[in-house]
C-alpha cells in the first residue's frame, strides 16, 4: 500500500487542485455562453470582453451545474488513466532508473 501511495500521491494532489477548476470553469463557460446568446437574441450591445448582464426574466438552467459535474467526472477518468499509464511505465524505484545516454549526432562515421 505504501508503494502505491508514493507513486500516485503527486497525481492525487494535482487532481485535488485541477478537478474543481475544470468543473467550475466548465460551469462558467456554459453560463457565459448562455448569457451571451440571450443578450444577442435580445439585441443588447456588448463588448467581447465584458460579461453580459444575467437575464432578469428567467432563471439560470440547472443543467449548467450538471455540465460542470460531468466535465469534472470526465476529467477524473482522463486523469486516472494518465496517472496509471505514467506510473506503469516509470521505474518502481527512481534511484534505479537508467541514466541518459550521451547525445550523439547520429552519424557514426563522423564520430570516429
Amino acid at each position: 500500500m505504501n508503494g502505491w501511495r508514493t507513486h500516485y500521491e503527486p497525481w492525487f494532489q494535482a487532481w485535488l487542485v485541477l478537478a474543481p477548476i475544470v468543473g467550475y470553469g466548465s460551469y462558467r463557460l456554459m453560463q457565459m455562453m448562455w448569457r451571451r446568446t440571450w443578450a444577442v437574441m435580445n439585441g443588447i450591445e456588448q463588448s467581447a470582453f465584458t460579461s453580459p448582464p444575467p437575464p432578469e426574466d428567467m432563471a439560470e438552467p440547472q443543467m449548467f451545474v450538471v455540465y460542470g459535474l460531468v466535465a469534472a467526472v470526465v476529467f477524473t477518468v482522463f486523469w486516472a488513466g494518465m496517472a496509471r499509464l505514467y506510473v506503469n511505465h516509470s521505474p518502481a524505484d527512481p534511484s534505479t532508473a537508467p541514466t541518459e545516454a550521451p547525445h550523439t549526432s547520429g552519424n557514426a562515421e563522423a564520430e570516429r
